[in-house]
């Protein structure tokens, strides 16, 4: 499984921006379903940036290595992944590296759309243990193995997400309205 660590580090700064530009009413954003997407090591792999439309202008891709943008390249890794001329993101030999959240902004108009893949390269080999984890625990000095039914690592990332723009938007609203309510009782 993907680590959340590297989830949630790339999907928080996004919630905090779209919040933020949400708030201000500057953008009106679309999530897209987060797809999930499983590619053999080794292979290679385009992700496509789209609305409902397929129209618009890819803005960027996040991806966990980073940012990438106008058609650049991003070689800081040993395996390239670049932003093609299209809009579309292409990963050259995948490998366990590449597993991860990966999300592009799409402007078509005044609209946003926000479309997340999350992304997991592995061999023939892993594709045993899918939603499932076997757990161990020690009960009585005697080992147990059990299957424990497991969230998500894409569900758990976008509650969090969620609940960093909710928690956004009340503490914004809360200081806006006791500033107004300040206001008042200072020019009393």
């Amino acid at each position: 499984m993907v680590g959340m660590g590297r989830i949630l580090g790339s999907l928080l700064p996004a919630a905090l921006l779209i919040g933020s530009a949400l708030c201000m009413g500057a953008v009106s954003l679309t999530l897209s379903h987060t797809s999930r997407v499983r590619v053999h090591k080794g292979r290679n792999l385009t992700l496509t940036c789209m609305n409902a439309t397929h129209a618009g202008v890819v803005q960027y891709w996040h991806t966990p290595f980073g940012r990438v943008q106008n058609s650049s390249l991003h070689a800081s890794q040993k395996d390239v992944v670049a932003m093609q001329r299209d809009g579309s993101l292409r990963i050259h030999i995948a490998s366990p590296h590449h597993s991860g959240l990966y999300y592009c902004l799409l402007l078509a108009g005044g609209q946003t759309t926000l479309t997340p893949y999350l992304l997991t390269a592995s061999s023939p080999q892993d594709h045993a243990v899918e939603h499932r984890r076997v757990v161990r625990s020690m009960l009585g000095g005697h080992g147990e193995e059990r299957d424990v039914a497991v969230v998500s690592d894409g569900v758990f990332a976008a509650a969090v997400a969620a609940s960093v723009v909710v928690t956004f938007l009340v503490g914004f609203s809360s200081g806006a309205l006791s500033r107004t309510l300040l206001d008042r009782t200072g020019t009393s």
